[in-house]
């Protein structure tokens, strides 16, 4: 995040405003059987990821409001996404409809950024 926005000893970088986002939740990766072994994580991952806003602006006062959190975990439906949003080639990478919630999300946080 200091890199992209080119502070705390970072060469300078033209980035005004950026949003970072979780990640949606598979329930086919790894597989079926084994998807509930990694929510945890999953969980972890998100709860530090929706922290680094308060983070930034806490650190960098002169800057805050400019780093937001889109929450796509939420986005995708949770922890019961529905398989038909990601593509059963990978079970990882969203499928059409996937990729239209995804672009949903991504479009709050740049909303989010515009206000």
């Amino acid at each position: 995040i200091e890199r992209f926005f080119g502070i705390n000893g970072n060469p300078a970088t033209s980035v005004k405003r950026m949003f970072i986002s979780s990640l949606p939740w598979s329930p086919l990766f790894p597989s079926l059987s084994t998807a509930s072994a990694y929510q945890a994580d999953t969980t972890a991952v998100n709860t530090i990821q929706s922290g680094l806003p308060a983070w930034f602006d806490a650190t960098y006062p002169a800057l805050a409001g400019r780093l937001k959190y889109v929450d796509m975990l939420t986005y995708f439906g949770g922890f019961q996404a529905p398989a038909s949003l990601f593509a059963s080639a990978d079970a990882s990478n969203p499928s059409p409809a996937g990729q239209y919630t995804m672009g949903n999300g991504w479009a709050s946080g740049a909303l989010q950024l515009l206000r």
